[in-house]
């Protein structure tokens, strides 16, 4: 989806640059399974399947607009604005599609949806202003940077993440990241000196 909303600005971009180009898209997207043929000639279709005929539905999408099928909508609908347009009729189909049209995103890339919560960050000045010195180092020297942060359940970690997800969000420039939750594997609790590290 961000793909489809992207090829949008380009072409934009392009028409800004280049007036007389005039460069106009329709983009269709839909979820499902699809039959492809590797080895399709030229008398083969190469991709069957219902969800093929529904994607046609690009010929019923606005002019530099995108438009989902149900099944896209379903399962982005958390991460998109959407306006519901009226079904149509297209090819393949015995029954009006229902479509919606993409209005933009809601967040970032690897950004939480869940909003940071009202009251302020306390006690945890030193871990964030290190997170935001990898960002920082990240984006000046274009590298990937990780970052591990660990702690007992409940101390905070991911209160500390939804800040710097706050933090990366608010930055004008468009920087990609993600986040993994990484669940130790329970081990039998040791007896003695030994078990403390």
């Amino acid at each position: 989806m961000r793909c489809a909303l992207r090829m949008l600005e380009a072409i934009a971009e392009l028409n800004r640059a280049h007036p007389a180009l005039e460069l106009a898209v329709r983009i269709g997207i839909n979820t499902g399974e699809a039959l492809v043929a590797l080895d399709g000639g030229v008398d083969s279709e190469g991709v069957v399947g219902d969800v093929v005929n529904t994607a046609r539905l690009q010929g019923v999408a606005p002019v530099n607009g995108v438009v989902v099928g149900e099944a896209t909508w379903r399962v982005t609908q958390a991460l998109f604005e959407y306006e519901q347009l009226a079904p149509v009729q297209v090819k393949g189909k015995a029954e009006p599609v229902a479509i919606w049209r993409v209005l933009g995103a809601r967040s970032r890339p690897g950004v939480d949806l869940a909003e940071l919560p009202p009251t302020p960050l306390i006690g945890r000045g030193e871990e964030l202003a290190a997170l935001r010195g990898c960002y920082r180092q990240a984006f000046s020297e274009h590298a990937v940077q990780l970052v591990t942060v660990l702690g007992e359940p409940g101390v905070g970690k991911s209160r500390l993440v939804r800040e710097f997800a706050g933090f990366v969000d608010a930055q004008p420039e468009l920087m990609a990241w993600r986040r993994a939750i990484a669940c130790p594997t329970a081990r039998p609790a040791a007896s003695g000196p030994s078990a403390r590290s």
